[in-house]
């Protein structure tokens, strides 16, 4: 029988781990600190960093545990006497994660996704906390890359934070702008000890599903440098939050699973916890404050739709002939689909009045077009309008969409 020996590098790693959430970490320094013994020839453990790839001064790698898998006592050892010889490089193995925790006999307490979160945690060198956020110049600190780490973890989730399309310092001011401004959002992050950010995500309330009254919340998709901060998120977001995206990623848009038991009263329905679903949604946007410019990539509600007077962020097109705005350009500006009209608020495909309000205001022969309503034309910030785009002198409900809207194009 002999004592686990590990090295302080990894006693290092395994601490903030455990301080991250890993049970797994945890577990395993109490166990040091009791002394467990073992009969198996692994001992003198360690964390060897393996770099992967380095683009835009980030380096991508992994965490590899190693061992010494020698009988370091046997007579017949060809380094037997040296002091160094259990951490000489061909006196070493890499190992699992789950092979790391099976010398401490703790292999069978675990499950798969508890032994993956600890092998992702021993890559982040400082304590996180998640913080839910609204106020823009934190967004906007959370969307420039200035405030990422210069390292992640090597996989397909892990790069999605330093390769977000708004990352750049003004795409991050009009994404910012916009989800304080003219959505009304909140934003949960992960940030380190250090104050740089490790992930952030969207968090969106009052989320309408086509069809049913109750309105429900959802997590968007989570953008990390490490793996375990979308499970640390999602842990969160299944204490407050009642939906996540099916799937990590920006096609999925109307793929949702529930995150806990949520009672439907007013449609008179239960959803239970884990259940999938195809929803289309929408969310009533707000503009409750002065917006400037731009539109972020959205991932889920990249439609804007105008109808019933009401200003819509969907997933879907919430009423045939009202989608006028597509949110997935990389430049931080929408792309136009269409036009409203600033008298009757129709959506249509040419800029300024509809059809409908052109036959009614104006009248066109061989002699030109003429204006036919006795109201006439009014002056508002320089620009000569219809006084039926006024009310009492400041824009309609609908001229004011076109001019709140009109923001989000470049």
């Amino acid at each position: 029988m002999k004592t686990l020996v590990i090295h302080n590098d990894l006693k290092k790693r395994l601490k903030v781990a455990a301080s991250n959430g890993s049970v797994v970490a945890n577990d395993v320094l109490k166990a040091v600190a009791d002394g467990v013994q073992t009969d198996a020839n692994a001992n003198y453990f360690t964390s060897v960093r393996k770099r992967s790839i380095t683009e835009d001064g980030v380096t991508a790698y992994q965490i590899k545990i190693s061992c010494c898998n020698k009988d370091i006592e046997n007579p017949n050892f060809p380094d037997l006497g040296r002091e160094d010889a259990q951490w000489l490089k061909h006196n070493r193995c890499e190992l699992s994660a789950l092979c790391f925790v099976d010398n401490f006999g703790l292999a069978d307490k675990y499950t798969s996704e508890e032994i993956t979160y600890f092998a992702s945690a021993l890559g982040c060198p400082v304590k996180l906390h998640l913080e839910l956020i609204s106020s823009e110049q934190d967004m906007e600190k959370a969307y420039n890359m200035e405030n990422y780490p210069n390292m992640r973890q090597n996989s397909d989730l892990s790069c999605t934070l330093h390769h977000s399309c708004m990352r750049y310092e003004d795409t991050a001011r009009r994404a910012a702008d916009f989800y304080h401004n003219f959505a009304g959002a909140k934003m949960l992050i992960a940030k380190g000890e250090d104050g740089l950010i490790y992930g952030r995500t969207i968090i969106w309330k009052n989320v309408e599903i086509e069809g049913m009254k109750t309105k429900v919340s959802l997590i968007e998709r989570v953008y990390c440098c490490y793996d375990f901060i979308y499970a640390l998120m999602m842990e969160w977001a299944a204490k407050n939050v009642d939906f996540r995206k099916k799937e990590n990623t920006y096609n999925c848009t109307q793929g949702f699973v529930a995150l806990r038991k949520i009672n439907m009263s007013e449609d008179n329905c239960q959803v239970d916890k884990n259940e999938q679903l195809t929803l289309e949604m929408r969310i009533n946007v707000p503009q409750l404050k002065w917006h400037k410019c731009g539109v972020p990539y959205m991932d889920t509600f990249h439609r804007i739709c105008y109808c019933d007077g009401n200003l819509y962020i969907a997933n879907y097109v919430v009423k045939p002939n009202s989608n006028f705005a597509e949110c997935r350009n990389t430049s931080a500006f929408a792309e136009r689909t269409n036009h409203i009209c600033p008298v009757c608020g129709k959506v249509h495909c040419s800029s300024g009045l509809c059809g409908s309000c052109r036959d009614t205001y104006f009248t066109t022969n061989e002699y030109g077009s003429f204006y036919m309503n006795k109201k006439g034309f009014a002056v508002y910030k320089g620009k000569t309008v219809l006084r039926e785009m006024l009310y009492k002198g400041k824009p309609n409900k609908n001229y004011q969409t076109v001019l709140n809207t009109d923001k989000l194009f470049q």
